[in-house]
């Protein structure tokens, strides 16, 4: 069916209770499939490795760009 959660890594759909959902993305993925390891599902957002990375960029770009701004001020 359509609406099983695949997961991202080893594309099982069994085990969903074991399953964690990209809070960006809505990828699935088996708590010992995510990277890195989880034990147990976090509190608050979770982050595929993709988004997160994607993320990580994006706040890097965001930074340098307040440092050259601050830098043309002076």
């Amino acid at each position: 069916p359509w609406d099983e959660v695949r997961c991202g890594k080893c594309l099982s759909t069994e085990n969903e209770d074991k399953m964690i959902l990209c809070d960006m993305c809505d990828a699935g993925y088996h708590l010992e499939c995510a990277e890195p390891k989880l034990k147990k599902i976090p509190e608050g957002d979770w982050f595929c490795d993709d988004c997160h990375r994607m993320i990580s960029c994006e706040t890097k770009r965001r930074k340098k760009k307040a440092v050259m701004a601050e830098d043309r001020n002076f």
